[in-house]
């Protein structure tokens, strides 16, 4: 190899570029790709937000119609719970007292 040949390797060795034109190429292509692949999640992200706005949306909206009418089902219910309670209080009293007379 010849003098001169050395010398411009070690000139772009010491600049850090032995291959620019591959070292630009490289580098395109990368931000290439880095803004479609952020495209692309920015479509999927959005997709999936809108979704779960839809879901909750929906969510809110049937329990603002429970609300609207679900007051007289809501007391029937704990008077049931109240009734159950006092049901197993009894049961649980009276296996007590057949273990006792046991």
């Amino acid at each position: 190899m010849s003098a001169r040949q050395k010398s411009i390797i070690n000139v772009r060795v010491s600049n850090g570029t032995i291959f620019p034109n591959i070292a630009v190429l490289i580098s395109t292509s990368m931000d290439t790709l880095v803004e479609k692949t952020e495209e692309k999640l920015r479509r999927r992200v959005t997709g999936v937000l809108e979704l779960i706005k839809n879901d909750i949306e929906m969510a809110r909206t049937a329990q603002e119609e429970g609300n609207g009418h679900g007051g007289d089902d809501e007391e029937l219910d704990r008077a049931n719970i109240v009734q159950m309670i006092e049901d197993l209080k009894l049961e649980h009293n009276s296996m007590l007292e057949k273990l006792v007379g046991c």
